[in-house]
């Protein structure tokens, strides 16, 4: 067994021992993954949600805290999310990462197929109230 001194002290042979380790191994790996998560349900999915989360830098005691303040709805429309079985999205700022409310995934597809642009939400708005004040 390397010792923790040999094992810092060659960073890059150990890397390669783990990668050809992992490739040998890949196959038996994946399908104990598999088996786990059919096994573990709940831990699966609590496992998906921490792991979505961080990468968006929420924690989930902060998400938790999010949705009781949020009452469980939209920051937006002031829904809950009307995909069945789905958790409010965490949403944040792409650009400096900061965590910003918790929306429905169409509020939270809408801002992204917008970019994050409030001017251009803001002539969408603009275009909606053009052609609905046309039918009345």
């Amino acid at each position: 067994m390397a010792t923790p001194q040999w094992r810092a002290n060659n960073r890059e042979r150990v890397r390669e021992i783990d990668r050809k380790f992992y490739r040998k191994n890949r196959k038996k790996r994946i399908q104990e993954a598999n088996k786990w998560a059919k096994d573990n349900p709940e831990k699966f999915a609590l496992y998906q949600r921490k792991s979505a989360l961080s990468k968006k830098g929420w924690t989930l005691e902060e998400y938790r805290q999010a949705e009781k303040e949020q009452q469980g709805l939209c920051a937006i429309c002031g829904k809950p999310n009307l995909q069945s079985n789905v958790p409010l999205h965490a949403d944040h700022d792409h650009i400096t990462k900061n965590k910003r409310q918790l929306l429905c995934g169409f509020c939270n597809t809408g801002l992204g197929l917008f970019q994050d642009k409030p001017e251009l939400l803001d002539k969408a708005a603009q275009y909606l109230r053009k052609h609905s004040e046309e039918k009345c």
